[in-house]
């Protein structure tokens, strides 16, 4: 997959069909190579709400909109897709694509 752009909580719409993908081909085993532009760790920012996350942003800012949730389960999230990420490039998850490539082959031939 190419041209994966920096996401972020303006444009959640594209954040969220990431995260759905990323799921699907992570719980289908299916390799992913990602091209994106930037590294893992630095994909997923929001300027206005990063520096506010580890201090749990006050509830007065947010006061009745509810988006302090949806904040946090976007974080939540996206640290979770970060995760499989990250597993998917393990020698293991490897093997269990190659594992469930081989079964998908015989079940054609059947």
């Amino acid at each position: 997959m190419r041209g994966v752009p920096i996401l972020s909580l303006e444009k959640r719409e594209q954040l969220r069909r990431f995260i759905t993908l990323v799921d699907v081909l992570y719980e289908r085993k299916v390799q992913l190579v990602l091209h994106a532009e930037s590294e893992l760790s630095t994909l997923f920012r929001d300027e206005r709400l990063v520096a506010r996350k580890d201090q749990k942003v006050d509830e007065d800012v947010r006061k009745g909109t509810g988006e302090k949730k949806e904040v946090d389960e976007e974080f939540f999230a996206f640290d979770r897709t970060a995760s499989r990420l990250m597993e998917m490039q393990t020698q293991h998850y490897l093997s269990l694509v190659k594992d469930e490539e081989r079964r998908r082959a015989r079940a054609k031939r059947v």
